[in-house]
C-alpha cells in the first residue's frame, strides 16, 4: 500500500504548486485587463477626435 502514495508530492510541494499555478492565471488575468483598459482607452481617445473633428467642421 505503501507503494502507491510514493508518488505523490509531499504537502509542502503540492502547495508550492497550487501557488505557481494561481500566479500563473492571475498573471494572465492581469495581462487580459491591460490590454481590455488599454482598448478602451484608446476607442474613448477615438471618440473624442471623431466628435471633435465633428465639430470642427461644422465651424
Amino acid at each position: 500500500m505503501l507503494r502507491k502514495f510514493k508518488n505523490y508530492p509531499t504537502f509542502e510541494e503540492a502547495v508550492r504548486s497550487f501557488k505557481n499555478c494561481n500566479a500563473r492565471k492571475l498573471g494572465i488575468a492581469d495581462r487580459i485587463i491591460k490590454v481590455s483598459r488599454h482598448r478602451e482607452s484608446q476607442e474613448n481617445k477615438q471618440n473624442v477626435l471623431k466628435k471633435l473633428s465633428k465639430y470642427f467642421k461644422e465651424i
